[in-house]
């Protein structure tokens, strides 16, 4: 995989408004979150892209508004590692049902329960 190198022209890094020493890492995230928001970026990746923690690159995600990328089969993996080895979801899905509290921000769960 090819290292990739974004050149940003001299008059457009010149008027950026953050300090040249934060400039880097700012626009590393920035371009984090816009491939994450896009869908071009898993959020593992999107995360390391923007040198943060999961939990502090979610936290910026709910602070912009995005919404998690969360599908089904993000869901059963989950359950997956959770109960410990592949099941089928699909048969058992009134054994299985989520709730999710959240406060008036939807990325910050306080609790999930799996029953």
């Amino acid at each position: 995989m090819p290292n990739l190198t974004l050149d940003i022209p001299d008059d457009v890094a010149n008027v950026l408004r953050l300090p040249p020493d934060e400039a880097g890492r700012e626009v590393r995230k920035e371009l984090a979150v816009t491939l994450y928001a896009c869908q071009l970026l898993p959020l593992g990746k999107a995360r390391k892209l923007a040198g943060l923690s999961r939990r502090d690159f979610e936290a910026l995600l709910g602070d912009r508004q995005i919404p998690r990328h969360y599908s089904t089969e993000d869901l059963e993996a989950d359950l997956d590692y959770v109960f410990g080895g592949e099941q089928d979801y699909t048969k058992q899905a009134d054994a299985v049902m989520c709730e999710t509290f959240v406060l008036s921000n939807p990325s910050k769960i306080i609790q999930t329960k799996v029953y």
